[in-house]
């Protein structure tokens, strides 16, 4: 089973008509921006808590 006919099978269930290569890759493209930006705020989260200065006791 190549990639394409493998996402078809995990998100046919999510549909009400047979998924297409279209939707394959609008469901590739969407799941890499939705980590995408995952990944940037990550990044902007560890880079605003490097510039917080540790609280002295």
């Amino acid at each position: 089973m190549d990639a394409a006919q493998q996402i078809i099978s995990d998100w046919q269930e999510y549909s009400d008509r047979s998924l297409t290569d279209e939707d394959v890759r609008e469901i590739v493209e969407n799941l890499d921006g939705y980590f995408s930006i995952l990944a940037r705020w990550k990044r902007e989260r560890e880079d605003a808590e490097k510039k917080i200065p540790p609280e002295s006791h």
